[in-house]
This record gives C-alpha cells, sequence and structure tokens, in this order.
C-alpha cells in the first residue's frame, strides 16, 4: 500500500500532465461508450420504423415505374392464392401551401384505405381520432410536422396536387417523426381523397399478409401473373436498408473510437515512461533498500490503473451525453427516431473495460523498466539507454496492433463492409507517423532550425542540441503531435463522407 500512495502521489506532482493523460483516455472511453449506445438506439429505432412501416405484412410489392402499380394490378395482388389480407397505399411527395419555403418544406403523403391499412398496421396517436372513411377530407400529421408548421388538432392543412389545392381537417397527431422512414414530416389521408388530389391509379404500393410459410410460393406465384414491373421486399430487406443509411455514422463513430484509444495509450505510455525516467533515482533507491522487481512494476500499474479507472468513470459519463448528441444528428440525417435515454449498460461496460485495458496494456512496457533499473545505473544517470527507446517504440507498435484488434471486434457490424479498408488505412498511417518519429527528430530539427539560426544562432543550437540529446522525450512528444493532427484530418474526412452518405441517401 506504500507504494500504490507513493504511485498515486507521483501522478498527484505532475496534475497538468496526469489530467491530460486522464482526459485522452476518458475521450475514448466516451466516444466507444457513445458509438456502442448508439448502435442499440438505432437498433431499436430501425425495428420500430420497419413495424410503423409495414406492421403485420409479410411483403411489400412496388411499382417499379413512377406511376406505381395499376387498377388491375393491385386487383391481381389481391386475389393471389395465399394472401390473406392486403392494403394498398399511394405515397407522394408534394408541398403544404402556406407552410415553410425550400426543398425541406416537402411532406411525405400516405394515401391509405383505413379499413385495410388498420388491420395491418398499429397506429398510434398522440391526440385525436383515427381515419374512419376512405372519402373523407381529413389527415393525421405527424408531430414532427405539426410543431415544425404549427398545425394544431382540429386545424386545417393544405396540399398541392395535380388539380390545385387541397384542404384537409386534422384530425389527429401521429407521435414523433410518423411511419416514414427518412423524414419526419408526413401525413397520412384516405386514399380515395390522395387519387383525386394526385390524380393518381391504384397504388404505389401494396402491403402484404400472407398464410404462413407461403412467402416463396407467393413469389412465384407474383413472376407468372403480373405483366408491370414490380419490386419485393420483405421487414428483414426495409431493415437492412434503413440500417445502411446509418452504417456510416457507426463507422464513423467507431473509427473516431478507435483512433481516440490509441491515442490514449500513447499518451499513457509516454506519461508512465517520463515518470519512470524522473523517478529513475527513486526507483534505484528502492531497489538498494530491498524493494522487488514485482513491487517496483506493482508501483507503475497502481499509477496506470488509477488513470484508467478515473478516465473510463468520466468516459461513460461523457460518453453517455454524447450518445444522446449524436442521436439527434442521425435522426436529423436519416428520419430514425433514435432517441438515447440512459447509457446502455453493455455497451458503458466493454467501452469501460477495453479503456482500463488498453491502460494496463500501455503500462507495462515502463512497469519492466522500472523493474530493470539497477541501484548502480540509476545512481550514475537518469535512465535513458537507447534500448529502452527501442523497446518503448516497439510496444507502442504492440498497443497499436491490440487497439486494431479490439476496434474489430467491437465494430458495427452494419458498418464492417464499408468502412473496415479506411478504418486501417488510417490506422496505418497513424502507425507510420509514430515509428518514423525518432527517425527525423535529428533532420527536422537541423532544417527547421536553419531559418532561425540566422538571427538567434546561440538558441538554435542549444535548441537542437536538446532535441538531439534527449531524443526519448523528443520523440514521445513529437509523435503525440502526429497523432493529433492525423487524427483531427481523418475526423474531418470521416465526418465528410457521412454527410455526403447521407445526402446521398436522403
Amino acid at each position: 500500500m506504500g507504494l500504490d500512495r507513493l504511485a498515486w502521489r507521483t501522478l498527484a506532482a505532475r496534475p497538468v500532465r496526469s489530467l491530460l493523460t486522464i482526459a485522452g483516455i476518458a475521450l475514448g472511453v466516451a466516444v466507444l461508450c457513445a458509438s456502442l449506445t448508439l448502435g442499440v438506439a438505432l437498433d431499436a429505432a430501425v425495428q420500430r420504423t420497419v413495424n410503423d412501416m409495414v406492421g403485420r405484412a409479410d411483403l411489400r410489392v412496388s411499382g417499379l415505374l413512377e406511376g406505381g402499380l395499376s387498377d388491375a394490378a393491385v386487383a391481381a395482388l389481391m386475389d393471389t392464392g395465399n394472401v390473406l389480407d392486403a392494403a394498398p397505399v399511394i405515397e407522394h411527395r408534394t408541398f403544404p401551401r402556406g407552410g415553410r419555403v425550400g426543398p425541406s418544406a416537402a411532406i411525405t403523403v400516405l394515401g391509405v384505405d383505413p379499413a385495410s391499412y388498420l388491420r395491418l398496421h398499429d397506429l398510434r396517436l398522440v391526440a385525436g381520432t383515427m381515419l374512419d372513411r376512405s372519402d373523407e377530407p381529413v389527415a393525421l400529421v405527424s408531430q414532427e410536422l405539426a410543431d415544425e408548421d404549427g398545425y394544431v388538432l382540429g386545424g386545417r392543412i393544405s396540399i398541392l396536387g395535380s388539380g390545385g389545392e387541397t384542404q384537409l381537417r386534422i384530425v389527429g397527431i401521429l407521435p414523433g417523426f410518423g411511419p416514414v422512414a427518412g423524414t419526419g414530416r408526413s401525413a397520412i389521408i384516405p386514399i380515395d381523397v390522395a387519387r383525386a388530389a394526385f390524380a393518381i391509379a391504384g397504388a404505389s404500393h401494396v402491403d402484404l399478409q400472407l398464410a404462413p410459410g407461403s412467402v416463396d410460393a407467393v413469389m412465384r406465384h407474383l413472376a407468372e401473373r403480373m405483366t408491370e414491373p414490380y419490386v419485393l421486399a420483405s421487414p428483414a430487406d426495409i431493415a437492412a436498408s434503413l440500417r445502411a443509411s446509418s452504417a456510416s455514422f457507426q463507422g464513423t463513430a467507431a473509427l473516431v473510437a478507435a483512433i481516440v484509444l490509441f491515442v490514449g495509450a500513447f499518451l499513457i505510455v509516454n506519461t508512465l515512461s517520463m515518470t519512470v525516467g524522473e523517478r529513475a533515482r527513486e526507483v534505484g533507491l528502492l531497489r538498494a533498500a530491498g524493494a522487488t522487481r514485482t513491487q517496483l512494476s506493482r508501483f507503475v500499474f497502481s499509477g496506470a490503473l488509477a488513470l484508467g479507472v478515473i478516465g473510463a468513470g468520466l468516459g461513460v459519463l461523457a460518453g453517455w451525453l454524447m450518445a444522446m448528441l449524436m442521436a439527434g444528428a442521425v435522426s436529423d440525417a436519416t428520419g430514425l427516431s433514435a432517441a438515447v435515454a440512459a447509457v446502455d449498460p453493455a455497451g458503458a461496460v466493454t467501452a469501460a473495460l477495453v479503456g482500463i485495458g488498453i491502460t494496463i496494456l500501455a503500462a507495462i512496457e515502463p512497469a519492466l523498466a522500472a523493474a530493470h533499473i539497477s541501484p548502480v545505473e540509476a545512481l550514475r544517470a537518469r535512465l535513458d539507454l537507447p534500448q529502452v527507446r527501442r523497446g518503448r517504440l516497439a510496444w507502442i507498435a504492440g498497443i497499436f496492433v491490440v487497439v486494431a484488434v479490439l476496434s474489430m471486434l467491437v465494430w458495427p457490424p452494419v458498418a464492417a463492409a464499408s468502412s473496415t479498408g479506411r478504418a486501417l488505412a488510417v490506422y496505418g498511417v497513424l502507425l507510420g507517423a509514430t515509428l518514423l518519429s525518432p527517425f527525423v527528430v535529428r533532420p527536422l530539427a537541423l532544417l527547421l532550425g536553419y531559418p532561425v539560426s540566422l538571427i538567434l544562432r546561440l538558441e538554435a543550437s542549444l535548441a537542437r542540441g536538446s532535441l538531439a540529446r534527449d531524443r526519448s522525450r523528443t520523440t514521445l512528444t513529437l509523435g503525440s503531435l502526429v497523432i493529433g493532427l492525423a487524427m483531427i484530418v481523418a475526423l474531418g474526412w470521416s465526418a465528410q463522407a457521412a454527410r455526403s452518405a447521407a445526402f446521398d441517401w436522403l
């Protein structure tokens, strides 16, 4: 316990360095925790959206052409064998009259037959009543649309159609974004009203409820009977498409977490290595006083564990807040209502264990260095041997590999196919920059110091000499700067890619 308290006092003696190291660990744990929590929230949002979109339907048949499915095609679908129920739906994009201006003002209107649609879909209302007749000029609007444009229960909404405006009375408010994926601005109206307003016959798609085990038979039957081009989608297909829309966000978050965890590990190696170097004389005296190598290793591990536990605890708390902010951004970009009320317990534990584990792993090399300090060596000079520097760089490379493996294990499956290659490329750049740092210190010092030497010759000479003489500390400092700048560039590139993917999907 005496060595543990000494280790903690040693960290407290350098508060700024220790706080920066804790911040690095906390940031990595926070991003990883937020990424895992957001993944769980997105999965739940996808499931809710699929349930809202297809309800109890087993297949969705959509028209491939812009005009959708004709009346004859809809009738053929309803008469197909093994079809227990069918709900035709018209989906049309239009603009409300007197609302917002611009492309973002568009709304998605669903024209449904109240009887068949409600048999297959469980519509929930925040307020008001459900649709009753297929020809009554009324509407249900989403909470998002009502809040943005100021619609209220009992008020009116005017939508633009092929023949002008259609006035509709608002009889109900749907929760959240409504049953349309990709936008929160949606409304549901009776199907006959939609056909008259938009001059559309038939349906955009038809949701089919089938007899158990008859999906393949119905698909073969449709292939034989349908003469119009169509597209089939099951609830699983729709869920996969929705998950793909959020893959870039999850991949970016996971990439950020992996990079920040590597930076945190680098900071831990830096902090503990400097501590061992600065305390080499004291460590040698402890050895002379009878301390074993195991006890000296424990001295380093105790400090690392304190840093890791504090950083992990702060990281989980920050991860919860970060997940709520990220969920709002993803919801706005994709239309998926990914609400985060609390941190995911499994994600929090996983992120904390990964952060503490990487902290302990990063402490192994400084702990071994402390254990091998001899009393005579420590009293003669501060420990800064070339073999220790080479071992330190090798250990940093090993930590890089471990963090990469851990990242692949917790990487979101939905983002693995599209983001793994880019993540490994970024990692390769970071590893190369780290390993090349000690070899470019002296050339860079000579090159960059030359203009300064023209004005301040003595100062420039002293600075170059100090950089070359203390290459271990210079390498760690330079490596931290290189990794930090590379991380900023990588984050900007990844964020731009995520925004482009979201706009392409929308």
